[in-house]
């Protein structure tokens, strides 16, 4: 999860406007593609990133 919000805030600040990003956690994936869904603690840290 860290190493996705710091991939997505160094995406940001070179102003990319695609980025592609790669995970083997299933559950992290899930988890950020139903981040609209989510409940958890998880999604929400998703949401804030």
């Amino acid at each position: 999860m860290q190493a996705m919000e710091e991939s997505i805030k160094f995406a940001r600040s070179k102003n990319w406007n695609l980025v592609e990003l790669e995970s083997d956690c299933a559950s992290l994936v899930n988890q950020f593609n139903r981040r609209q869904e989510d409940l958890t603690m998880l999604g929400h840290r998703l949401r804030k990133i």
